[in-house]
């Protein structure tokens, strides 16, 4: 595990944030046990804020922890999964719905017209940009919690989305509709917006079987953590 992945190895914060990245990225295996000891001696910090930011991961959904057991990863879920796309859906629909007069893409680097055909790097901004154009219309609803939910389902959703995303046939279509979704945008067409994020959603939830399927087969050739 790299060191590196703490700024401030000090701070509960950052001790979190690291271990966030680590779940939502695949780097342990399915129901795999998480062993506060060994995972902070691999950053460098105490136990403490890694049991904090373990507990933190419980509560939002991340992990899975047992009285008495301590805490284990979450195999990728088809149900789960679904559950959080149709969430991520209802938020941007309300947002778009609410204000999308105030749509813009001010700040955000839009890499639509920069994805070449070698799919390493330009996954990973897609990915990225995909995650922040759903913050931006949970935005637009002016409600703050509805955007901290819309965030934490595209983290548990990150993994899945990379899986998604090294398809070439589903990376077309998502380049392809993304372009549409922000003509519609601009163009302050709701209803039409809103029609294109549904057929998404829709197209998403029939690939979940074997996306999941494939996501979970990833991670099971991650390095079992000893505890």
């Amino acid at each position: 595990m790299d060191n590196h992945l703490l700024r401030d190895p000090g701070k509960s914060d950052h001790v979190y944030s690291a271990l966030k990245r680590l779940v939502t990225n695949g780097r342990f295996r399915p129901g795999e046990k998480l062993g506060i000891r060994k995972l902070a001696d691999d950053l460098g910090v105490s136990t403490t804020p890694v049991r904090e930011g373990l507990i933190r991961l419980a509560l939002e959904e991340f992990i899975l922890t047992f009285p008495s057991e301590g805490f284990f990863t979450k195999p990728f879920d088809v149900e789960e999964a679904k559950a959080d796309l149709e969430l991520v859906f209802m938020i941007e629909k309300y947002g778009i719905e609410a204000n999308i007069a105030h749509f813009t893409l001010d700040g955000l680097r839009n890499p639509l017209n920069e994805i070449s055909g070698d799919p390493g790097n330009d996954i990973s901004k897609l990915v990225l940009f995909l995650e922040q154009l759903t913050r931006r219309l949970s935005g637009l609803s002016g409600n703050e919690k509805a955007t901290r939910v819309a965030d934490r389902t595209n983290e548990r959703l990150h993994y899945i989305r990379l899986v998604e995303l090294e398809r070439p046939a589903n990376r077309h279509e998502i380049l392809t509709s993304t372009g549409q979704l922000i003509e519609q945008l601009l163009k302050r067409c709701s209803d039409e917006a809103v029609a294109l994020l549904h057929h998404a959603l829709e197209r998403q939830v029939r690939c979940l079987p074997e996306i999941v399927n494939e996501a979970n087969g990833r991670a099971l050739k991650a390095s079992p953590q000893v505890a």
